[in-house]
């Protein structure tokens, strides 16, 4: 989707007129109100725009009839040969868009000017290598096509300067007069046909005027092949401009340069701050670092000489160190961009170093791809993986200071600040793309929402992912664990929430499980060791951390099945699961472990694999105890059910069908609490209670309750608490159950004393009922938490 905005004005005198022509989509329209409304919304930054402000010679008061274009002069004008123009079209309005919406940093106003001062090098070099045109010929076989920054502070100046193609007098007035009428645009569309090589950057018409960013005043001086004449432009950012003859170009060309161009800024109050060379070399080094024509930097150093001088004192000569000041050219882009060379050309420490220069890092990647793409879209591209997680991702794992890639065109930076090209969870890679026709706004800094952005995006993420499989097929396991345990993380966030790569990130994925020990495990591998009778269900647990997942009372059933249960130990991984809907691979299911319609082997089966279940009670017998529970605790258990999956534990929690896990309910608590919400209605849900049919303690409960109509409620509770700490839950009242344990504790502690007989009868019966008391004030005192753990 591409919008072109054409400002022209009126040739009427005191008539400006606007004529936009927006093009969306295929729609258009032509109002001078939406031209208002699109320049107070600045629309620039919707497309390629192009405002053409026609120059208007000022006439002077004696000057009738016929519009001849010239200005009648005063004598002192006159022997200076200048001529001044008007820039039309409310021009003054338009450049204030321009200096003061359309560039967020002014820093760039160099880049800018480097690239045109680039585009007339590439333009003069195509010239003379392709035979079209004379000027070509200008630039000799021992001429070397360049650039020259240099600031003055004294005079409060910079000044860049090219040995390129230069301009005549009409290109002065049409490309510097016109805004967005860039003549290099113009060039590129006129050379398209056979012009393969030709590689120019300023396509955008309203770089050169980011120089009134910092500036007040800018001279432009110039010499075309084209032209005998040299000429000199200038604006103070007015109305005007001025175009006046220079009489000896070698004034401002290189030597041994027979065209080029000057252009002179003059600092304006308050960017002192780009009058040092210092600062101008990191701004170059930023910017424009592998820009293809050398760049070279008027920098100072301090020497020493050394010098005899005569003590006053003593009269004998002493030799001392005299400071002084040397200027001279430094070259500054120095690195090459290595992404232009083919990959068999670039070493490993070319590349190690590479990366290095680009990621602040000290240790070399674990990875690289180095690609180039050809056809729809033309760019090339080298991406890194780190070893460690980047430090400015450490409290925030999608932090904005991470800036994983750096874009460029044709070789230019253009940012490192977007999130277009890649998605989010590719955060942590470092690289950079250099696109030779990707569309950016009018002033270079935001990347457009286009089909080519896409399609880049799409390939570099397919070339990440293909660099991730290549780390986890390496015969060192070691690559893919440092991988994984730095940014698995990211991968997982990518798996449930990109639905275009979900798919190519699942192999990727790594768990632990109760197989595992300490190493990973990927769903192939969990796979290829799945028995047979698990009939394709891949078994997966919810969990704090590995302890308590392999120690829940949930696995007891899985475990002397011997199956493989995956243990998710992070939130990012149930919602992982969550989107993989049960499935994976080929007719493969995910069956949660918490959930209470879990379904193992028939009750027959069962009962030949573990002896201990024929000692347990039926569904029948333990019906009242069940009614009982659940009546205990009908606050927070939606039932009470007979456990098929308990052989050891006496009670355990599960989940309904669509239940939440005790892990997952934990993060959405604390994510309302960091962002001061409440809990949503509905997120409070009963839990299921598993009873084990052949535990001794379920059967003493169902004992009492059969024979006294009544069982422990204290008991009760107890064993309630433990099985949802055992089985991932918090618990209500820590205090309760704390004076609970020490209830029992200290029962068992005086029933083990009477049964040993020790110590003195009398003490020890007198400690026997002063326990006893004790034990009858803590319950009375804890009865009312009975039911509410």
């Amino acid at each position: 989707m591409t919008a072109r905005n054409t400002f022209v004005a009126g040739n009427a005198p005191g008539a400006v007129a606007f004529i936009a022509s927006v093009r969306l989509g295929g729609l258009s329209a032509r109002s001078s109100s939406s031209v208002c409304r699109s320049v107070k919304a600045r629309s620039f930054g919707m497309g390629r725009t192009s405002v053409a402000i026609q120059p208007k010679p000022v006439l002077s008061a004696h000057k009738s009839g016929r519009n001849t274009g010239l200005l009648r002069m005063s004598a002192a004008e006159a022997t200076q040969n200048k001529e001044t123009y008007e820039f039309q079209a409310e021009v003054s309005r338009v450049m204030d868009i321009i200096v003061n919406s359309l560039y967020s940093n002014t820093d760039i106003f160099l880049r800018e000017l480097i690239s045109n001062a680039s585009d007339a090098c590439d333009k003069k070099r195509f010239l003379k290598l392709t035979g079209k045109s004379d000027a070509g010929d200008s630039l000799s076989d021992t001429e070397e096509l360049a650039i020259r920054v240099k600031c003055d502070e004294k005079e409060r100046t910079i000044s860049i300067t090219d040995n390129g193609i230069g301009m005549t007098k009409s290109e002065l007035i049409n490309n510097l007069g016109k805004i967005a009428a860039s003549g290099t645009a113009k060039f590129v569309e006129a050379l398209k046909e056979g012009a393969a090589d030709l590689s120019l950057i300023g396509r955008f018409g309203v770089g050169f005027y980011s120089a009134f960013l910092v500036a007040d005043r800018v001279t432009v001086h110039t010499k075309s092949p084209n032209d005998q004449k040299a000429w000199r432009w200038e604006s103070e950012q007015t109305k005007n401009f001025t175009i006046t003859e220079e009489s000896d170009p070698r004034s401002f060309l290189p030597e041994g340069a027979t065209s080029g161009t000057t252009v002179t800024l003059h600092i304006k109050e308050g960017m002192e701050k780009y009058l040092n060379d210092f600062s101008l070399r990191q701004l170059l080094e930023l910017y424009s670092e592998f820009v293809s024509f050398p760049i070279y930097l008027w920098m100072s150093r301090i020497e020493y000489d050394k010098v005899k001088e005569k003590d006053e004192k003593t009269g004998e000569e002493k030799e001392k160190s005299v400071p002084r000041t040397v200027y001279n050219w430094e070259l500054v882009n120095k690195t090459k961009p290595i992404w232009m060379r083919k990959p068999s050309e670039v070493t490993d420490d070319e590349y190690n170093e590479f990366y290095k220069s680009i990621s602040r890092d000290f240790e070399d990647p674990l990875a690289r791809t180095h690609f180039s793409a050809e056809g729809e879209v033309e760019f090339r591209s080298i991406l890194f993986t780190p070893r460690r997680l980047p430090f400015e991702l450490a409290q925030n794992m999608f932090s904005e200071a991470a800036r994983p890639l750096k874009l460029y065109v044709k070789r230019v930076f253009i940012s490192d600040k977007f999130d277009e090209l890649i998605p989010r969870w590719l955060t942590f890679i470092r690289g950079v793309v250099d696109s030779e026709d990707l569309p950016l706004n009018v002033s270079r800094e935001i990347l457009q929402q286009s089909k080519v952005a896409r399609v880049i995006g799409r390939r570099v993420t397919r070339k990440a992912i293909d660099m991730f499989r290549e780390i986890a097929e390496r015969s060192n396991p070691k690559d893919y664990e440092t991988l994984w345990e730095n940014f698995g993380r990211y991968l997982k966030v990518g798996a449930f929430e990109d639905n275009e790569w979900s798919k190519d990130l699942r192999p990727l994925l790594r768990f632990h499980s109760s197989k595992s020990g300490d190493k990973w495990v990927s769903f192939d591998e969990y796979i290829g060791r799945m028995k047979e009778s698990q009939n394709k269900r891949i078994f997966y647990l919810a969990a704090e951390n590995r302890l308590a997942a392999m120690n829940s009372p949930l696995l007891e059933r899985l475990k002397k099945k011997d199956y493989e249960v995956i243990f998710l130990l992070e939130p990012v991984d149930e919602l992982v699961f969550q989107q993989l809907n049960g499935k994976y691979g080929d007719g493969y299911t995910l069956v949660d472990v918490a959930k209470s319609d879990l379904e193992l082997d028939s009750e027959a089966e069962d009962s030949k694999e573990d002896s201990s279940q024929t000692q347990a009670l039926s569904e029948a017998e333990l019906e009242p105890l069940c009614k009982w529970l659940g009546e205990l605790f009908k606050e927070h258990v939606e039932k009470v059910k007979v456990s098929k999956r308990l052989t050891d534990s006496p009670m355990a929690i599960s989940q309904s069908t669509y239940g939440m896990s005790p892990m997952l309910e934990r993060f959405m608590r604390t994510q309302a609490a960091m962002l001061k919400e409440d809990i949503p209605p509905g997120f409070e849900q009963k839990r299921i209670i598993e009873i084990n049919p052949a535990h001794p303690v379920i059967h003493q409960m169902a004992s009492q309750l059969r024979n006294s109509g009544e069982a422990d409620s204290e008991a009760a509770t107890l064993l309630y608490e433990t099985a949802l700490l055992q089985s991932g839950y918090n618990i209500r009242d820590y205090g309760g159950f704390a004076r609970r344990v020490t209830k029992y504790l200290q029962s068992s502690l005086l029933n083990n004393l009477n049964t040993t007989g020790g110590g003195d009868n009398a003490n020890a019966n007198g400690d026997a009922s002063s326990g006893e008391s004790k034990a009858e004030a803590v319950e009375a005192e804890v009865v009312g938490d009975a039911a509410n753990p």
